[in-house]
């Protein structure tokens, strides 16, 4: 049976590579290196966005078929990929970015934009398991895609000969969440425009928070950053939080309430 790269940002491999610093002396400067016993060559410092991949890596043009489902919000979600340059500075990137990589690997991407929010991992699953050989990336939405990984439909890239994970633009401590025990079957990273742009926060009332908990706000905090802050966390605050304003003694539109 095949099973299926999930979210393999396969671009992500291949960014800019920076021209090395100059090894030469200006003029009327002095070369210190003999005194020192350090060459020009040893003070340059390695560029940390290039990728490790052979040069001559080459998958002789084969098509990366990759499903790219409408997702909650719609097709507008769909902003990772761009079929054309229309102008626009983004969607310029991106298409750059996608030109770059087919030539530099030898590869050509096939995008599957078809699929609906409802249908889509359904559709994934019964191809994988039929073997039908019909994708070979999913980009998908977190709430569908991790689901797929506990019913064996992805392939495990914690060991993938040529993801270097320890390249910057990789989110390792989100993927070690998803993940399956040492097992990674999703991949995530600034590749992804939408990971970037769904960020989201909590913002909170400090007074109201100490009024109700009798602690410090500095000390909720605290409890973020010691990886204490849950949802059952946030429903106890939240419980906390309501105040029957009207006396009616049931909630209702009239009532404070934590969130």
């Amino acid at each position: 049976m095949k099973k299926l790269i999930a979210l393999l940002l396969l671009s992500a491999l291949i960014l800019e590579t920076a021209a090395c610093a100059s090894s030469g002396t200006e003029s009327g400067g002095t070369d210190d290196s003999s005194e020192t016993g350090t060459s020009a060559a040893q003070t340059e410092t390695a560029d940390p966005l290039a990728d490790s991949l052979p040069d001559n890596l080459d998958f002789g043009g084969v098509t990366i078929k990759v499903m790219f489902p409408e997702s909650h919000g719609g097709a507008a979600d769909q902003i990772d990929w761009v079929e054309e340059d229309d102008g626009d500075i983004v969607n310029s990137a991106l298409y750059s970015r996608r030109v770059k990589v087919e030539e530099r690997l030898g590869v050509k991407f096939n995008i599957d934009y078809s699929h609906k929010v409802v249908q889509w991992a359904d559709t994934l699953k019964n191809s994988v398991l039929a073997g039908d050989l019909s994708y070979d990336l999913v980009w998908g939405p977190q709430a569908d895609t991790v689901p797929l990984a506990a019913e064996g439909v992805y392939l495990d890239l914690a060991d993938a000969e040529y993801i270097d994970y320890s390249k910057p633009w990789w989110n390792n401590n989100f993927m070690d969440e998803i993940s399956v025990g040492n097992k990674r079957y999703l991949l995530a990273g600034d590749i992804s425009l939408s990971m970037l742009s769904y960020m989201s926060c909590i913002y909170f009332n400090k007074d109201r928070f100490e009024n109700i908990s009798g602690q410090s706000s500095e000390d909720l905090y605290q409890l973020v950053l010691d990886g204490g802050w849950t949802m059952d966390k946030l429903a106890e605050y939240c419980r906390l939080s309501y105040s029957d304003l009207n006396g009616s003694s049931s909630p209702d539109e009239d009532d404070a309430y934590g969130m």
